[in-house]
């Protein structure tokens, strides 16, 4: 009987406890690979934290986890293939693995990023694209500007997408004493919540009502962007909340709004979809990938159109049921069961 081969995967995103697009891609993906069928195939998952998954070799390491304690295990006890689900290879590896990469947002934004980790994300990117065997990345979108900005042969590439988080349990529509706009995701630049902010600011004044709420983890540039909510009336900030808060609030707002400058996928709109909210968000390619006819597209870079459209969700309650319909059926098209089943494929193909 033929010795099973190993694959390796960087579990270390996955042991997060307040996870963000990244973490819950990493964990949901991990999650749907150990329950496949993998006859002639094992597993070893590395972490620098406790994981509670079968495989796991806890390597507890203070700093440089990747480039330093898994590379050193790479050199002494390397898998048959490794793959790295966050993008950033260690600098000693075996010859096959496969990389995720996610988006190129700190080659089109890099005003947002700080410098070292500017850097780091661009050597890193380039080191997938020359060492990787295969790349997997999360849109047409990012694989398109892997092509087109680093050269990466398309042909290595392969696109598996995200799908939405299962909530604890559905929330239940209850009336609404204050109707409520609602975000979720980091506060920061990229997420556009400076002119969303002002949008919301120039639509309140018209309908005093109206609440403005946002959840999420600070980023760069936050203090910056609550000084202005702290100055708009019916703004509040949330803070990280939990998968069932998050998806209390996305089933009773009027609309979901997301009309980030850039992403790589954008896991928050099928989340408001599967639930029946509304979704406002950017007309980019990418997040017509995500969002198909279940979105409202506005041009992120146009406070009054962000504005505009917000006034098209208030006045119209059948466009708002025709935003929930579609999205509900859009957003069927996605599950992590397919992305582990493709993802898998492309690790067997590879090793």
């Amino acid at each position: 009987m033929a010795k099973a081969k190993i694959i390796g995967i960087d579990a270390s995103r996955a042991t997060l406890a307040q996870k963000t697009g990244v973490e819950f891609y990493v964990d949901n993906l991990l999650r749907g690979l150990t329950k496949l069928e993998k006859r002639g195939y094992k597993y070893r998952l590395y972490t620098n934290h406790p994981l509670d998954l079968p495989a796991t070799k806890l390597m507890r390491f203070p700093k440089l986890w990747t480039q330093i304690r898994l590379s050193l295990e790479m050199m002494i006890n390397p898998p048959d293939l490794l793959f790295v689900p966050g993008h950033v290879l260690p600098l000693i590896h075996p010859k096959k693995t496969v990389a995720t990469i996610h988006d190129l947002a700190f080659h089109y934004y890099p005003q947002v990023y700080p410098p070292f980790q500017r850097w780091y994300l661009g050597w890193s990117v380039r080191k997938a694209v020359k060492d990787g065997s295969q790349i997997i990345t999360i849109s047409e979108n990012t694989k398109n500007d892997l092509v087109k900005i680093f050269g990466a042969d398309p042909e290595k590439i392969t696109v598996t997408y995200l799908a939405a988080s299962k909530p604890p349990e559905y929330p239940q529509k209850r009336p609404i004493r204050k109707p409520y706009f609602f975000y979720i995701g980091r506060i920061e630049e990229k997420k556009n919540l400076t002119r969303v902010l002002k949008a919301f600011a120039k639509f309140q004044r018209k309908h005093p009502t109206y609440q403005f709420l946002l959840a999420g983890k600070d980023g760069l540039g936050a203090r910056e962007i609550k000084r202005l909510g702290e100055k708009t009336a019916g703004v509040q900030f949330l803070g990280y909340l939990t998968e069932k808060q998050k998806y209390q609030y996305l089933g009773n707002a009027l609309a979901f709004v997301f009309p980030s400058l850039y992403e790589g996928f954008g896991i928050p709109v099928l989340e408001a979809m599967s639930v029946g909210c509304p979704v406002l968000t950017s007309d980019l390619p990418v997040m017509h990938e995500v969002g198909g006819d279940g979105g409202l597209y506005a041009n992120p870079h146009s406070t009054n159109e962000i504005y505009l459209n917000m006034e098209r969700l208030h006045k119209s309650k059948s466009l708002r049921g025709m935003l929930a319909k579609d999205g509900k059926k859009q957003v069927r098209q996605f599950s992590w069961a397919k992305c582990a089943r493709q993802t898998f494929d492309v690790l067997t193909k590879t090793i």
